[in-house]
């Protein structure tokens, strides 16, 4: 069996021996590729001490075929030689993959002809860089680990409460101020970081070696304290707030009134345009607390101004406004499916699917033609633990119930918060193995997802993975007992003691009792 994640979309067998152990390897047809994508097989082979030769019995071919486009490839393996075809540079790269995992088992291969093509188009892999700030290498790591999966889609949420990620030359105070906290939760320790305009650059062009479209998201209007404490024009009182320090989500969120709140947004989103060259561009619009914006006069004026029954209609306006502002900048947006209550919102916004609230709402709208991305928070939640979401739990397709036209999904995205992962050796622990199940929805698709077959995989893909430094997560974590569940889910509930409950409460009773009669 071709032992391999994502599991191809289809393989036939045989007989004979297809490929060998290999002592080493000669490459033909190199100048198919770009430099990059050469570069990506060639630090393969060193990393497995495979060195090159032009003698060598064991041979992979690269041959352009123009009528195999996209991602896709097509790979026969047969009398020690791994012939790929494919029209572009993408479908060598992820072919390229293919090859990588079956040279590191170091053993014979069936002969094999292999079709492959993603199921979706968008094939992502989420990182949380607003609760913790991860270096660029760190980054450039996790990259590694989507093109490895065959996946297409960086996804790199900037900004949050607790961190401003992204250098704004407009607003210096964003990274000078709101990109720090003082400390977090219950520690002393304080904590911060940005990104240069030089080294989001750095990432977006090492993004492209590994066929990644990096994409940003700027999360509003809730998830803005960090912004708001620099520039407290933009909430609805002008209020003077700290970078938030503890988990949760806060009540102080952009003011949708104001026409400087705008302003502010059209400014950054003018500067992020100019770094990330992705389509897309990840708007939020999650967890969106309202108790401010029933209050705020500017509020109350701009729904009366544009015929708006309530403030959900209101968020609705004001992701419509910063829609069409990205329209003329050639952007399509994205945001978290929250929006589904209003049924106002721009037809052009991507869903982002990750909670099975208003799930009917939100499936009626995709039936109706909005596209879909798909994170379920069940399934595609890498940050949970085992507990919550064990391996087994993970691997289904994350496609929610109701959906009748499945064209209208562009793809799935595994997502990595970061209020527990607060570093690249948790993020490994709690990312893999269950990467391989999105991987697998994401490129096969649900229809040849298998289990069992998984199983059979697991240990190839753990000692490929080893190679880039990913320590097996051993299966009584990752399918737990009963007890080790109930204990993981215990500890991991404890984030509740982190959100600050009773503080917001009495803020909300000190909000409306100062600013009711406005």
């Amino acid at each position: 069996m071709i032992s391999i994640v994502p599991k191809p979309r289809l393989c036939k067998y045989a007989d004979g021996v297809g490929w060998g152990v290999a002592d080493s390897v000669r490459i033909d047809g190199s100048e198919q590729l770009e430099a990059s994508t050469l570069k990506n097989l060639e630090d393969f082979l060193r990393l497995i001490d495979i060195p090159q030769r032009s003698n060598s019995a064991f041979t992979v071919a690269f041959e352009k075929d123009e009528k195999i486009q996209g991602d896709a490839y097509k790979m026969t393996i047969r009398n020690n030689v791994i012939g790929i075809l494919s029209g572009t540079d993408k479908g060598f790269f992820y072919a390229i993959q293919t090859v990588k995992q079956l040279l590191a088992q170091r053993r014979e291969q069936p002969s094999a002809v292999i079709e492959d093509s993603p199921r979706y188009a968008f094939r992502g892999l989420m990182l949380d860089v607003g609760r913790y700030y991860f270096a660029v290498d760190d980054i450039k790591e996790i990259m590694n680990w989507a093109a490895l999966h065959k996946m297409n889609v960086f996804h790199l949420h900037l900004t949050e409460d607790q961190g401003w990620r992204i250098q704004i030359d407009k607003y210096p105070l964003l990274t000078q101020k709101g990109a720090y906290r003082s400390h977090t939760n219950f520690n002393s320790t304080p904590h911060g970081g940005f990104y240069t305009k030089e080294q989001i650059r750095e990432l977006v062009e090492y993004a492209a070696q590994l066929k990644l479209e990096l994409v940003p998201e700027i999360d509003l209007p809730g998830h803005s304290v960090a912004a708001i404490a620099c520039y407290p024009y933009l909430s609805c009182f002008d209020r003077e707030l700290d970078v938030a320090t503890h988990w949760g989500v806060k009540h102080d969120i952009m003011c949708a009134g104001k026409e400087s709140t705008y302003q502010f947004i059209f400014d950054v989103l003018t500067e992020v345009f100019e770094l990330f060259p992705s389509q897309y561009i990840h708007l939020g619009g999650d967890e969106a607390v309202k108790t401010r914006w029933e209050l705020c006069p500017h509020c109350k004026a701009e729904m009366a101004r544009s015929g708006l029954k309530n403030t959900n209609e209101l968020q609705a306006h004001f992701m419509n406004r910063l829609t069409d502002f990205c329209r003329r900048h050639g952007k399509t947006v994205i945001n978290w499916n929250e929006h589904t209550v209003s049924g106002m919102l721009d037809r052009s916004i991507i869903s982002h699917f990750w909670t099975d609230s208003d799930t009917d709402a939100l499936m009626a709208e995709v039936n109706d033609d909005r596209k879909l991305l798909v994170s379920s928070n069940k399934l595609c939640y890498h940050d949970f633990p085992y507990g919550m979401t064990s391996l087994k739990d993970s691997y289904t397709s994350p496609v929610p119930p109701g959906l009748t036209k499945s064209d209208n999904i562009i793809g799935v995205e595994a997502v990595l918060w970061t209020e527990f992962i607060p570093n690249l050796k948790t993020a490994k622990k709690m990312a893999f193995p269950r990467l391989a199940s999105t991987a697998d929805a994401a490129w096969s698709g649900g229809e040849l997802m298998n289990y069992d077959e998984l199983l059979a995989r697991l240990s190839d893909y753990q000692a490929f993975m080893q190679l880039y430094g990913v320590k097996p997560t051993p299966k009584r974590k990752y399918n737990p007992c009963k007890l080790r569940a109930f204990f993981s889910r215990l500890w991991f509930e404890r984030r509740q003691l982190t959100w600050e409950g009773l503080h917001i409460i009495l803020d909300n009773k000190h909000v409306a009792k100062k600013y009711a009669r406005q």
